[in-house]
This record gives C-alpha cells, structure tokens and sequence, in this order.
C-alpha cells in the first residue's frame, strides 16, 4: 500500500523529507562540533538580512553569488515567524531541489517515449506503456534524484546549488520537450504570429533561460555550441544527409545557422540584462564578486583538486627566488593549457555527439570541466549527477571493467575523504598524503570518464562517423 503512493507521489514526498530533516538535522547536530549546516547557507543569510536592511548582500565579503540569490532569500526576514528567518532559505532550496528531481523524472519518462515510437507500432507502444514496467522505471526515475541521500543532504544543508542547477535543467527541459512546447504555446499570444516557427520560438525560450543560468553560475557556458547543435540536427532531423560533411563544415553551419544564432543572441541578451541588473543597483562589486572572482579563483585550501596543494605551496611565499617565479610561471601556462584544452574539448563533443544525444553530450562537458578545475567542491558533483540520470539508458553499467571503474572510484574518494579528516578535523600534518589522494581520485575519475564513454550506446557509431573510410576496415579487423 504505502510503496505505490510512494512512487506516483514521489515529488510530493522527496520534497517533504527534504523539508522534515531540513528542520530536524540542524537542531540535532549544530550544537555538535560536527555541524551539519553548510557554511555556505549562513554566508547567505547574512547577506539576505543585508539586503532586507536594504543594504548591499556584499557587505558579507565572503558571499560570491549574483545578488538575485540574496534577493529571493531575504524574503524570509520579513514577519515575525523566527523559524522562518533561520529555515526559509533552506526551505526554498529544498523545494527547488524537489522540482530538480521532478524536471528529471519527466525527462527520463519522455525520453523513453520517444524511445519506443522509433521502435514499436502505436498498439504495441500502448501495450507497454501499460504493463508493470511502467511502476519499475518510476521507482529508478524517483531514485536518481527525489529519494537520492546524496542530493536529500546536500540540499537540507543549505546548499543553493539546487537553485542554481534548476536553470539548466529546466533548460533542457524546453529544448529537448518538443511536444511540452507546443502544448504551453497553444495559450500564448506568440502563435498567432505566423512568422516565428516552433523552432523559433523554442531557440528564444532557451535562450532566456539558459542565459540566467550562466548569470547564476558560469559554467553552463560550455552548454552553448551543444545546444546551438541540437537545434540545428532538430531543424535537419528529416534529412539523410544531415551529418554528410565534415567537422569543421558543420562547426561553420553552427555559427551561421539562424535558429543556433537565436539561441546564441538571446542567451546573451538575457545574461546581459540580470548582470546589468546587478550591476544597477551594487555597482561594481557585483561583476567582482559573482563574475571575475569565480573566473580567477585560487583556493589554497584542500579540495578535490590536484592543484590545490601547488597553490598552497605559492601562496605566501616569497617569489624573490627564481625558483619560485619558475613555479608561478609554470602554473599559469598550464592551467592556461588546460583551459584550451577543456573548451576544445567542449567544441568537439558538441559537434560529434551532441547531435546523436544531447543529454550525453553535456554530461560529458559537466564531467570534464569538473575533474579538470582548478577547485573542486563536493558541490560541484552535482553539476554532473544532474544530468547522468537523462543519459543513463544510453549507457551500458553491467560491464566487469564498468563495475571495477566505480569500485576503483569510490575507493578513490573514500581515501581522500580519510586524509582530509586527519587534516582538517584531527590537526595533523598529512597535506602531502591528502595531495597523493587527489591524484589518486583524479586518476579514477579520468578512468571513470574513459568507462562511460566506451559504453555509450552510439560509442561503435560515433567511432565510425569520425574516422576516415579508409581506416574502417583496419579498425573492423582489430
């Protein structure tokens, strides 16, 4: 009785659990030297009250968000409720988190849609929308993200980052959604206006949002050139010869396309217009503190990162020595390297696989451009984990060297999260054994991205559609 209410109600409930524990753990354990608030949610607050006192959030020098996010949460200062001054933040964060978790049940659910009226008859496709898989696959949908530990604590600490990552799924959710479009589009004004296609009319919708979501948090740049692929392969999707040129032709196509060219203006329209907001009403201290400071930040501070400890060795010390200004040098060139790296590599995977899954495309983008940073937080694995639930099917998990890869990873981040105990909650001098572990994480998580791809389900496709017709039977013999 009680399972089937939890998987047809399951945002219902995930956001209630979310609201209980969001009440009950800090209680139980912020009196403990083990705290469970993040201290990222009292930095918020403190610029909330700021802002309630009609103040710049900025004064809280600590807080690096755009001043919408102390906006929203200052609503909370107002009344008397002093539950509601402590938890309101928190409270929002979970609700939105509880909408990440819905977004996504709905996108792995038309996903499959799509999915089985490419492969079955409409009778067919009837019969097995009705059989008692449908219960199964809501009970894996409901388990990426709703009843997920990791994501239920993340956002009952106090996180903002289920704010921040909504915009990009809801995002895709508009660009990928073709038939939710053109339901939403039948009562808006905008459909009278023959002029503007559905296309049109999608490529300015995710424009608008995709350009906040880059406002809020930087990284969903590198969703861009993907997106402005995905429309044109959607414009195309009809044709044979959609895919029968070459790379840097079709990376010429996606820069002159007017669909992808919508996109593009629009997301920077839209970034443009809530920067400029911000910089209204806080001056420059907004575009420093939101925009550079996440474009050139260094944190000495353990993290993830392997580049964590070179900063801490630099930081403080004397560049009088040469050998000191060598290391500088030497650390500027290569995070420069990585950075043409990594946006090569974004421009790549956009042009060879973003038209065969979308989905799998950002993933791939999420994933590298974490593993690659310069700081690495365990919130940023959400920047990814967002997105692997809409490319898990097209994945193939039950692989030996699969399973080893996630073995290898877990092992990898349990040891680095020992070491960092020793440091940070013991005092002991282990910053070199915390160092190795972020190696050896490091390693595991290149392995790990190795692994997903080779299993992608258009892996032995994509292999084919991007060698030359000359290699082919070389490769088939090997």
């Amino acid at each position: 009785m009680l399972r089937p209410i939890l998987w047809n109600h399951a945002f219902l409930f995930g956001t209630l659990i979310r609201l209980i524990l969001a009440i009950i753990l800090p209680i139980a354990f912020d009196c403990t030297p083990f705290k469970y608030t993040d201290i990222d949610y009292n930095v918020v607050s403190d610029a909330a009250y700021y802002v309630y006192k009609k103040s710049s959030p900025y004064k809280k020098q600590t807080y690096r968000y755009t001043p919408l996010l102390a906006i929203v949460v200052s609503i909370g200062y107002y009344g008397n409720i002093h539950i509601l001054k402590d938890c309101w933040g928190r409270f929002l964060f979970c609700i939105f988190d509880g909408f990440v978790g819905l977004s996504i049940c709905m996108l792995r659910c038309q996903k499959r849609q799509r999915s089985n009226k490419r492969t079955h008859s409409k009778k067919k496709l009837n019969d097995i929308l009705h059989t008692e898989n449908v219960a199964n696959r809501k009970i894996y949908d409901s388990l990426w993200w709703l009843y997920n530990p990791l994501a239920i604590n993340i956002s009952t600490r106090g996180s903002s980052e289920s704010f921040i990552i909504l915009a990009p799924v809801i995002g895709t959710l508009y660009i990928t959604s073709k038939h939710y479009e053109v339901d939403m589009l039948q009562s808006m004004w905008i459909k009278s206006h023959t002029y503007l296609s559905q296309i049109h009319i999608q490529a300015l919708l995710a424009g608008l949002i995709h350009g906040f979501s880059i406002h809020t948090k930087l990284y969903p740049i590198i969703y861009t050139s993907s997106y402005m692929v995905y429309f044109i392969d959607q414009q195309h999707k009809d044709s044979p010869t959609k895919r029968e040129i070459s790379n840097i032709q079709y990376f010429i196509t996606t820069f002159s396309n007017q669909i992808s060219l919508t996109f593009l203006f629009t997301s920077i329209l839209s970034f443009i217009f809530f920067t400029t907001l911000g910089f209204h009403y806080y001056g420059s201290t907004s575009l420093q503190s939101s925009i550079f400071y996440h474009v050139n930040r260094l944190d000495h501070r353990h993290n993830y990162s392997t580049f964590w400890y070179w900063i801490y060795l630099l930081k403080g010390s004397n560049f009088s020595s040469p050998f000191l200004k060598i290391s500088k040098s030497l650390l500027s060139i290569t995070f420069l390297f990585l950075t043409f790296l990594q946006f090569s590599l974004f421009l790549y995977i956009s042009i060879t696989i973003a038209c065969y899954d979308l989905y799998f495309a950002l993933f791939l983008q999420t994933y590298i451009f974490v593993i690659f940073n310069r700081v690495i937080t365990a919130q940023y694995f959400t920047w990814y984990m967002v997105l692997l639930p809409l490319c898990s099917e097209s994945v193939q998990w039950n692989s030996k060297a699969m399973k080893i890869s996630i073995a290898l990873l877990i092992l990898s981040m349990s040891n680095w999260l020992g070491w960092a105990y020793t440091l940070e909650m013991l005092g002991w001098n282990t910053y070199r054994y915390v160092w190795v572990a972020s190696m050896f994480f490091f390693g595991a998580n290149v392995n790990m991205l190795r692994m997903i791809f080779k299993n992608w389900t258009f892996y032995h496709t994509f292999l084919l559609k991007t060698i030359s017709n000359e290699n082919i039977n070389k490769i088939m013999v090997k």
